[in-house]
């Protein structure tokens, strides 16, 4: 799958989440920019469906990511409203952009490979759900998300979820709030997993991905790839 994604920097000192940029970006395109940019529909209601748009922040630099055949067409729609609006932001410092051209894909692994998740989001509603480890949580994620790739073409076979050694190294759980209304919480997980699956291109995971929760990343290999 082609993945169009326009990264801005973030000056050093400075930080910024995921929501925080969508939010930014909402307030800087007064109406133009099509509501499906931010996962919602023309009366400003979700969709329900996984976005193929998403903002997401890293360290140092914020997001804009866009999937399938309008990806070229949804990043040239935001990238005047992005960069307005990081600029008020921080209007004191220079900041500096670029596109980038990827492709999303996943295959199988002759060696395992140490990812990192930062932000998972899981709501867990039911005793069943509640009942469950987080590392087990985290790795239904995993295997859903792998799934969903197969039945997209994204991988041309999916192993037997026992081949793929899924291994976790480090789980951490907080809640985050999911909803004003009521004000329900759901478990957020960040941590590290090895696993014989080879990702490539910029992977989410779990809810609220539009906001940029959810960010699943190769960790940084000496003389090797490290797509994120």
């Amino acid at each position: 799958m082609e993945q169009q994604l326009f990264k801005v920097s973030i000056p050093e000192g400075e930080k910024l989440y995921g929501p925080q940029l969508r939010q930014l970006v909402g307030e800087a395109h007064k109406g133009v920019l099509d509501p499906e940019i931010f996962n919602k529909d023309e009366n400003n209601r979700p969709l329900n469906k996984k976005p193929s748009n998403r903002f997401y922040t890293t360290r140092n630099e914020a997001v804009f990511i866009s999937e399938g055949e309008n990806a070229v067409k949804n990043v040239q729609s935001v990238m005047g409203f992005m960069l307005l609006a990081l600029k008020d932001k921080f209007p004191e410092h220079n900041i500096t952009f670029s596109t980038v051209s990827t492709n999303k894909s996943a295959s199988v692994s002759a060696k395992p490979i140490i990812y990192s998740f930062h932000n998972i989001v899981k709501k867990r509603r039911n005793d069943i759900a509640k009942e469950l480890s987080n590392e087990q949580t985290v790795k239904n994620l995993i295997i859903r998300e792998l799934e969903s790739a197969y039945r997209n073409g994204l991988i041309d076979d999916l192993p037997p979820t026992e081949s793929l050694l899924i291994t976790f190294t480090e789980v951490n759980e907080k809640g985050v709030k999911v909803t004003d209304a009521g004000g329900e919480y759901a478990s957020m997980f960040s941590g590290k997993v090895v696993m014989n699956i080879d990702l490539k291109g910029s992977w989410q995971i779990g809810s609220l991905t539009a906001k940029g929760y959810g960010r699943f990343y190769k960790e940084f290999v000496r003389g090797g790839d490290n797509e994120q």
